[in-house]
């Protein structure tokens, strides 16, 4: 749409116009004078190349592109470099590398559409390298890795970390010893920055190394050199304190037959380990397995003491890194446990029967006390008078058949005796008693 834009008669003005979006817009330039002439001037706003007056360092790669238009209305174009040792770009896709230190023009032609930008490559002299603030460890390592930040200097001491739109970094990166890990270079085009990415191996994965293994802590240096110079290098060194891994993990399970195993700890050995039930479980240091040129192992003995079933927790830690782990341990009899109910019922039995069976002991002691002695039949039988012969008593057994009789008269006498007696008949217990007895 029409704009007005007011000016002074016999004086020059600049006006700055800023492109909004795609299209075409009418701008109307009108003086201030009587004689009041006005002038017109047509803008279109159409695609732009992009980036725009770059500036990187030998060595980098970059991609170009239109934006603020559609392709079909430009159709298709050829992307040119005035200078292929400064700015090498290629003719379809419009990826360029920088090769040599100069300026170069990047040309955009299309049926109906010519683009250009300017682009100063400078020669790196100089690369800085950033470690990161942390202590590098490979337990519970970034799943991203640890970023060493890289930037390039040239030599008037200009630095960048990384160009717009860069696909690829211009260096390569190393780490050493190589046997902690491995890193790779990598360019985050949203913040505009180049990285050597360091990736830990686990615990379990370090590979052998010619040094002493009982070093937990180690100081690693990750070196980048530029692709076209390789005497154009920067380092940065970190801490990395190596992690701790169990050989064999999961459950211990000790018998009777086999009140013992072993754990097995490698890597880092500078760890601590506590349990709960000392008096029923011992966890010892038996050996140390030292040998140059592999990772470290010990080997802790584990035993139960008593023969009493228990469940209990090694915990293993650390102190270096924080590095936690557990591992469970029980111990089974295979004695047959009674439950709790039962086993209350079983004691109640027992007393019950501590209380019946000497009451009913004592029961029947005083009932035989209390029952009348049995008489007993007369061994020796006094020889009958003489007298005239009596016929013999038919309820009276013949003479031979039996042990001899005591007398009819005696027995007699003695129960009248007995009946006599003071307190004979009563209570057994008074019969005893010194007190009731007469």
């Amino acid at each position: 749409m029409p704009r007005d834009v007011n000016g002074t008669y016999g004086a020059h003005q600049r006006f700055v116009l800023q492109a909004r979006s795609h299209g075409t817009a009418l701008v109307r330039l009108h003086i201030n004078h009587p004689s009041r002439k006005s002038d017109f001037i047509m803008v279109s706003v159409g695609a732009r190349m992009y980036p725009r007056d770059v500036v990187i360092h030998s060595g980098q790669h970059l991609n170009f592109t239109i934006i603020g238009d559609r392709m079909d209305a430009h159709g298709p174009g050829q992307w040119l470099s005035t200078n292929e040792k400064v700015m090498h770009v290629n003719q379809i896709t419009g990826e360029a590398h920088a090769r040599g230190e100069g300026i170069a023009e990047v040309i955009f032609k299309g049926p109906n559409l010519k683009l250009r930008t300017t682009v100063n490559v400078l020669k790196v002299n100089q690369i800085v390298v950033d470690a990161p603030a942390e202590i590098l460890t490979n337990v519970a390592a970034p799943p991203d890795g640890y970023k060493f930040s890289v930037k390039l200097s040239d030599s008037a001491g200009h630095s960048t970390e990384s160009s717009v739109n860069q696909i690829n970094a211009p260096f390569d990166c190393k780490v050493e010893p190589s046997f902690v890990g491995f890193v790779e270079p990598w360019s985050d085009r949203a913040v505009k920055k180049s990285y050597c990415v360091f990736h830990p191996y686990s615990p379990a994965q370090l590979l052998p190394v010619k040094s002493n293994p009982k070093d937990g802590i180690l100081h690693i240096s990750v070196r980048a050199n530029l692709k076209e110079d390789s005497m154009v290098t920067g380092s940065a060194h970190a801490l990395f304190v190596k992690g701790f891994y169990i050989k064999e993990p999961g459950m211990l399970n000790l018998t009777p037959s086999c009140n013992h195993s072993v754990i097995i700890i490698g890597g880092n050995t500078d760890v601590e380990l506590f349990w709960s039930a000392k008096d029923l479980m011992s966890v010892s240091l038996v050996d140390t397995n030292e040998n140059i040129g592999g990772p470290s192992q010990i080997v802790y003995r584990v035993e139960a003491l008593k023969r009493q079933p228990f469940a209990d927790k090694v915990t293993i830690i650390l102190p270096a890194t924080g590095q936690t782990e557990e591992l469970e341990v029980n111990y089974v009899t295979g004695d047959r446990t009674e439950s709790s109910s039962s086993s209350g019922l079983t004691t109640f039995g027992l007393i019950l029967t501590c209380i019946i069976v000497p009451a009913g002991t004592l029961w029947v002691i005083m009932k035989l006390l209390e029952k009348p002695a049995r008489q007993a039949p007369p061994r020796h039988a006094p020889a009958p008078a003489a007298g005239p012969a009596t016929a013999p008593d038919p309820a009276s057994p013949a003479i031979g058949e039996f042990s001899p009789r005591t007398p009819q008269p005696f027995m007699e006498y003695v129960r009248k005796t007995v009946d006599d007696t003071p307190y004979y008949k009563r209570d057994a217990r008074r019969r005893f008693n010194p007190q009731n007895t007469y």
